[in-house]
């Protein structure tokens, strides 16, 4: 039988409470922080004073598929290998491993960027040489918080993401924070690294499956007030808390 099409995303409240929901907890947190979810084949829906930033290590989910595209749905043992570790345990080496076999920089860019826009990202911009020295090219493309959840969304439904799933499920035990704290997602990985300023962003993307047994993909992230890395993982475990709260229904089981 033909699919039903696809509704509208629903919230589990108004638009005007949630959002108002989610400033007090911004207010009580402090710093700036940000969300943003998505249905498959539904404009994302987001709160909050932080649309993006930098990608950091969120953006080793589009290298490692474009490894897999490349490898027509078969990588190598060692290219599951360095992606397993650069997943599970964020490994920038591995990472770096995984990107050089796309080829050169140039070509590693645009297979990665190309991957965004199969998961519906029309306006990332992966760059393909160092912005800045001692972090990876790709980790520091900017990624809106809107543009990763609409990818996030998409990932259950894009051809070569069934491994790196897998291995977005099995994020190792001191990386499961925020989203990773909750026992309805499915998959996720987190991002995390000082700005120019010596502040860090801390965020996170994740495939989830909300109360009513639907799915959406999540984008979230916070600027924390003192700029450490250990108060930007309690503000996400409290985004986290509020998620499990007030987005209860209205995702899609549909591709």
């Amino acid at each position: 039988a033909p699919s039903a099409p696809a509704q509208p995303l629903a919230q589990s409240a108004s638009a005007a409470a949630l959002a108002t929901s989610f400033a007090a907890l911004s207010a009580r947190l402090g710093g700036s922080m940000g969300l943003a979810y998505a249905s498959f084949g539904q404009p994302a829906k987001s709160f909050g004073d932080l649309s993006g930033g930098v990608g950091w290590s969120t953006m080793k989910i589009p290298v490692a598929i474009a490894a897999v595209t490349q490898a027509n749905g078969h990588p190598s043992q060692a290219t599951l290998g360095q992606m397993s570790l650069a997943i599970t345990e964020s490994d920038n080496n591995a990472a770096m491993a995984v990107w050089s076999g796309l080829g050169s920089p140039t070509e590693a860019a645009a297979q990665t960027q190309a991957v965004l826009r199969l998961g519906g990202d029309i306006t990332t911009v992966v760059p393909s040489q160092a912005l800045r020295p001692g972090y990876t090219p790709f980790g520091q493309s900017n990624w809106s918080l809107t543009d990763q959840a609409t990818f996030a969304a998409s990932l259950p439904c894009m051809a070569n993401t069934s491994q790196v799933l897998d291995l977005m499920g099995q994020i190792t035990s001191s990386q499961r924070w925020g989203m990773g704290t909750l026992a309805n997602t499915v998959a996720f990985k987190g991002g995390w690294g000082p700005g120019t300023d010596g502040a860090y962003l801390v965020r996170q993307m994740a495939v989830v499956h909300l109360g009513d047994g639907t799915r959406i993909g999540l984008a979230l992230a916070a600027r924390p007030a003192d700029g450490s890395f250990e108060t930007g993982i309690s503000d996400l475990n409290a985004l986290a808390g509020w998620v499990a709260a007030n987005i209860r229904s209205g995702g899609t089981n549909r591709c």
